[in-house]
């Protein structure tokens, strides 16, 4: 090859890939702006829906929060989740708070653009970011060094140089920059930290979220009038983390774990044992008290009434749609659902948050039982639960004895009807239906599966020695068998052969699904 062409194919290599450096860095930054604009299209409606439509109204406030790139401050595998309406878990047990309490907290404070603001507790940095948009200087103290640190790098990475951190116990406050106008604390503490009262100027007001840790607290603004008087006034009841104090050694250490299968056979790790549990469904309410998690669980679907304690427990929402704010916001590190309650994209959402999601699925009584073993062992509370279910077995195997000595040809034909209007009832492979067939009854509607209405030909075809209906609680017995007597026809309403059994025990495959065995029993052959 003579020189002159050698030359030109060098030339040649260079120029391509110069183009393609130039296009890949062209594609990068026009990607970054595309990214860009995006999060800040999803800010403005961050500010618009969650924090204007709530009633923030200081200008300053909402400028600030439409200025702070709150994804800069999550986790980057939670980013999805940054403008969401919810606290985002930033790990160390801590939170990056919902943005609403952000900006409602901001606005408590009534900030002028001289101020000096302390902050108690900095977490990602995000709170100080947008105080620091505000005022002209931001002293920040958190406890936990990793977060401290990682919160330095980032507000400085970000150009905030307005903002101080400091790794140190917030209740002392920082008394090397008092007084401060106003002072934040974005953590629940049992009571108001005196030294932070000291630290506040005179006509400053300090914003702080004050009760029992994990419980619910009142937001409190403190107010130092001019004359020194302290005076205090209650907001709202919030729900934020406990104070972290070193001398109560309370900084969060990394707990034991384990991983367990649940029904949908994936592998859930668990702080062990959890202590903070939440229940999506009625029937594991009763099945974690059962077992002896009272003081575990925090919050329950409102549709968990029993045991009477349940309904003091913190409401999350309902069985199939429940509250992934209230969820988020309570911190539990346990949240037990039924498989065929929330659904596919709950879960994964839950799981995305870091928040463990345990899912099971009893149908028959053998498969509570198995229930109640699985969640005692994940839980850790064999040793609590090994009475109770062994009860429960020896009730069930008395059962059984007794329905195993009557012949096949003298069971009863049973008709279970969820509701006697439209005939509604139950196929196989459902709760009712292993019920039925393990009192000893023979479902006349088995052939099909499921739930699904009942016609009242094949009802009549089929003829049923006994009707069996769920008893609402206000509902009473008589009242129900008066509404069946438009089915004379049928030999079992002519005599009076109509039983009710309380509809949660029938619908809510739990510790009660003895009773229910047990009465059914009784209706079937002790009458």
């Amino acid at each position: 090859m003579s020189p002159v062409k050698r030359i030109s194919t060098v030339v040649c290599v260079i120029f391509i890939i110069v183009s393609w450096i130039i296009l890949n860095v062209s594609w990068s930054d026009t990607q970054r702006e595309r990214e860009d604009k995006s999060y800040e299209a999803a800010r403005l409606r961050m500010v618009e829906r969650q924090i204007k439509n709530r009633g923030v109204k200081n200008e300053k406030v909402l400028k600030a929060m439409r200025a702070v790139p709150r994804h800069e401050f999550v986790p980057p595998k939670l980013i999805y989740q940054a403008y969401a309406d919810h606290p985002v878990p930033i790990g160390y047990n801590q939170t990056i708070s919902q943005p609403y309490i952000v900006a409602f907290m901001t606005e408590l404070l009534n900030l002028q653009g001289e101020d000096k603001v302390l902050e108690v507790g900095t977490g990602s940095g995000y709170q100080a970011a947008v105080l620091g948009e505000i005022v002209d200087k931001v002293y920040t103290i958190e406890i936990i060094p990793e977060l401290g640190k990682q919160a330095k790098e980032r507000l400085k990475r970000l150009g905030y140089k307005n903002i101080e951190v400091k790794i140190e116990d917030g209740y002392n406050g920082w008394e090397e920059h008092e007084p401060y106008d106003a002072i934040i604390v974005t953590a629940a503490a049992e009571h108001i930290p005196p030294p932070l009262v000291k630290q506040l100027k005179e006509g400053g007001k300090m914003c702080i979220p004050v009760g029992s840790p994990f419980f619910v607290q009142d937001l409190t603004v403190v107010e130092k009038k001019k004359d020194g008087k302290i005076v205090t006034r209650k907001i709202l009841p919030v729900r934020f983390v406990p104070l972290v104090r070193k001398k109560t050694k309370q900084i969060p250490e990394k707990p034991k774990q384990k991983t367990f299968k649940d029904f949908l056979n994936r592998k859930v790790t668990i702080n062990y044992p959890p202590k903070r549990i939440i229940s999506l469904a009625p029937s594991i309410t009763e099945i974690l008290f059962a077992i002896g998690l009272d003081e575990e669980i925090i919050g329950v679907t409102k549709f968990c009434d029993y045991p009477p304690k349940a309904k003091g427990k913190t409401k999350v929402g309902g069985y199939y749609n429940p509250s992934l704010e209230m969820i988020v916001s309570l911190k539990p590190d346990l949240v037990v659902a039924a498989a065929d309650g929330p659904n596919e994209s709950h879960i994964k959402k839950l799981a995305n948050l870091d928040i463990p999601f345990f899912v099971i699925k009893p149908r028959t009584v053998d498969e509570i039982i198995e229930a109640m073993n699985t969640l005692a062992e994940v839980t850790g509370k064999e040793a609590t639960a090994k009475k109770t279910i062994a009860k429960i077995k020896e009730r069930v195997d008395q059962i059984d004895k007794q329905v195993k000595s009557i012949p096949i040809e003298k069971r009863l034909k049973v008709f279970y009807a969820l509701d006697h209007t439209d005939l509604y009832t139950t196929g196989k492979n459902t709760f009712a239906n292993d019920l039925i067939v393990r009192a000893g009854g023979i479902n006349i509607a088995s052939d099909s599966n499921g739930w699904f209405k009942y016609s009242l030909e094949s009802l009549v075809l089929k003829n049923p020695d006994i009707i069996i209906t769920g008893r609402m609680e206000k509902q009473k017995h008589e009242d129900i068998v008066a509404m069946w007597q438009k089915y004379k026809m049928l030999p079992a309403v002519a005599d009076n052969r109509i039983y009710t059994i309380d509809n949660n025990w029938l619908s809510r495959p739990g510790p009660r699904a003895i009773d229910a065995l047990e009465k059914m029993v009784e209706l079937l052959y002790d009458k």
